[in-house]
């Protein structure tokens, strides 16, 4: 299902920006990392940079909480522009003391429905479920995935 668009022609209508908790008050560290037309298609791309760092930082026996605490100090925290909910507050026409009824609007609206994305929520949602992932895997498969060090000969 492809939600929340605003009609630009021609125009990407949401950008991805990556910022890096490691530094996350420097805005030269904040990369782009793509346009596009859908929210749900940005979205993707932000939850597969997620993704691919709690698959690439998991260790075994680590923890879900220390997996995500090592999310929040060194992983690239990627975001979307604009907000949905923002947008649509900004095109309901209707002025910031209406509150009752920009509320109502905004809480019926698809593109509210459709919320922020928040690459800190997920990342604490997704830590839970690689860990257990992971350590399922290891224990069915006997995998032995454990930290090795190669020893000087």
């Amino acid at each position: 299902m492809k939600i929340a668009t605003f009609p630009r022609p021609g125009v990407p209508q949401f950008t991805v920006y990556v910022d890096d908790n490691f530094h996350f008050v420097d805005e030269d560290e904040r990369t782009v990392c793509g346009r596009f037309d859908h929210y749900s298609d940005a979205v993707g791309r932000c939850r597969a940079i997620v993704d691919q760092f709690l698959e690439e930082n998991w260790k075994p026996a680590m923890s879900p909480g220390e997996l995500y605490m090592m999310y929040e100090s060194f992983g690239d925290d990627p975001w979307i522009s604009p907000d949905p909910r923002k947008e649509a507050l900004r095109n309901s026409g209707k002025s910031s003391g209406d509150w009752k009824a920009l509320v109502a609007e905004c809480l019926a609206s698809e593109e509210y429905l459709a919320g922020s994305f928040s690459a800190w929520a997920y990342a604490e949602k997704r830590a839970q479920e690689v860990c257990a992932s992971k350590e399922r895997m290891n224990q069915l498969f006997g995998l032995g995935l454990q930290e090795t060090t190669v020893q000087p000969v």
